[in-house]
């Protein structure tokens, strides 16, 4: 019978890649000062955007201070007209 041994390289390498495709699927905040945060947006309301990351409870980031949004979901959304519309 042959028996293989994983390695630690090769556990970590199998760690990493299942990993990177949950990120892949978190919403991130691009901020102007080139920071970046990862997590769930919960929800964007007036002038904030309230975001969970995985790593800590959700908290709120000024509109002004973000650069893009990248998420693979819509958003409803409504105008300060009152139209209503679904974006990504």
């Amino acid at each position: 019978m042959n028996l293989r041994i994983v390695t630690f390289p090769t556990l970590s390498l199998i760690v990493a890649m299942l990993l990177a495709g949950l990120a892949a699927n978190a919403d991130v905040l691009v901020l102007k000062n080139g920071d970046q945060i990862t997590g769930d947006i919960k929800r964007i309301w007036d002038s904030e955007i309230s975001i969970e990351p995985e790593y800590s409870d959700e908290f709120k980031v000024d509109v002004s201070a973000v650069v893009h949004i990248e998420s693979n979901r819509d958003f409803e959304i409504e105008l300060d007209d009152g139209t209503k519309l679904v974006a990504r």
